[in-house]
C-alpha cells in the first residue's frame, strides 16, 4: 500500500523494488489518482485503487476493501507516500500478527 494522491513515484519505486527481489505477483493498492500513471509505468502490477475522500469518510469500509485486497499476501510494503491519514494508516493493524506475512515498513513525514 503506497502513494496517496499525487505521490505515484512511492508506489512505483515499492513495486520495482519487489519485482527486482523476486516477486511473482505484485499488487499495488493505491489512490485512484495514481492510476494512469501506474499503469503507464510498471504495466506488469495488478492496480487496486481507493478513493481518498471515501476512504477518510468511512474508514471501516476501507479497511474491510483493504482486508480483502491483502488477504493471500505474503509480503506487505506499508507507507511510503500515505502521509499521515488515520484511514490509510491503521488498517494494517488486524493482520500483523499473520506468521504468514512479511512486512517492510516505511515513514512518511
Amino acid at each position: 500500500m503506497a502513494g496517496s494522491k499525487g505521490m505515484s513515484g512511492a508506489a512505483y519505486m515499492s513495486a520495482l523494488a519487489a519485482y527486482r527481489t523476486g516477486a511473482g505477483l505484485c499488487r499495488i493498492l493505491t489512490d485512484e489518482e495514481n492510476r494512469a500513471i501506474l499503469q503507464g509505468q510498471i504495466p506488469e502490477a495488478v492496480l487496486l485503487t481507493y478513493d481518498g475522500a471515501r476512504a477518510e469518510a468511512d474508514g471501516e469500509a476501507f479497511k474491510e476493501m483493504v482486508a480483502g485486497a491483502v488477504k493471500q499476501a505474503t509480503a506487505i510494503v506499508l507507507g511510503p507516500g500515505l502521509g499521515r491519514s488515520e484511514a490509510r494508516g491503521f488498517w494494517w493493524r488486524p493482520f500483523w500478527n499473520r506468521p504468514s506475512c512479511r512486512w517492510c515498513w516505511t515513514r512518511t513525514g
